[in-house]
């Protein structure tokens, strides 16, 4: 049900990081004939649901993906026009000041004074709005903050002792999950304002709690089974 609501929602960038997420669930999967039919089930189950449940208008406004049709005037290409349209008055803005930016919060009174339309509109896309704001200088800190937590749960990940232990405390798929869920965040931080949100407060908040709770079992041997 939560997938529908991604189609519901006619967003283009929730349905690319539905994907992207979803193949990396799959990856991560070892292949087998038995899930590779499950897979296929769920993938045509969803297919009748997104057909049965959701508007054709919505359906024509996700169909607007860039090279996958989206003619001139369909519904949802005069979003990417304007989306391209702003992508480009976020880099005006970030030139103004390329190390530090024009401070953080600033953006819509900048994009005001710069924009030749006069709008305030958010920039929809988080790193174009951490260059603009705060400069190559906060987008580094952005990037090194994903790396190194994404680094520290892949060395969780692939340590059997500290997976051993999560999965004693019933938290071992809680690891992968919030991993793949960075890997998401950061690429539907592409075409959305999500750093700012209280969920990357949240979901980087999760990830520190559980690298401070298994990173000490990291090179430790495995747990003899018993």
């Amino acid at each position: 049900m939560l997938v529908l609501t991604v189609f519901l929602s006619a967003s283009r960038g929730g349905v690319l990081g539905l994907a992207f997420t979803s193949l990396l669930l799959f990856m991560r999967r070892r292949a087998g004939g038995s899930r590779l039919l499950y897979g296929a089930a769920v993938v045509l189950l969803g297919t009748l649901l997104v057909g049965q449940v959701v508007p054709e208008q919505a359906l024509e406004r996700l169909a607007s993906l860039p090279g996958l049709g989206g003619e001139s005037g369909s519904v949802g290409s005069g979003s990417l026009e304007r989306r391209g349209y702003t992508y480009g008055v976020a880099f005006d803005v970030w030139q103004q000041s390329p190390l530090v930016g024009v401070g953080p919060g600033n953006w819509p009174y900048v994009r005001f004074v710069t924009d030749p339309l006069r709008s305030s509109a958010a920039p929809h896309s988080s790193i174009l709005k951490a260059l603009a704001e705060g400069g190559l200088i906060t987008l580094a800190l952005y990037v090194v903050l994903f790396i190194v937590t994404l680094r520290a749960l892949l060395r969780c990940e692939h340590a059997p002792a500290a997976m051993a232990r999560a999965g004693s405390d019933g938290l071992a798929w809680l690891v992968s999950a919030t991993r793949i869920a960075l890997v998401s965040f950061l690429i539907f931080s592409l075409f959305a304002d999500l750093w700012d949100l209280i969920f990357s407060y949240l979901l980087f908040g999760i990830a520190a709690v559980l690298i401070q709770r298994y990173s000490p079992f990291v090179g430790q041997p495995a747990p003899e089974p018993a």
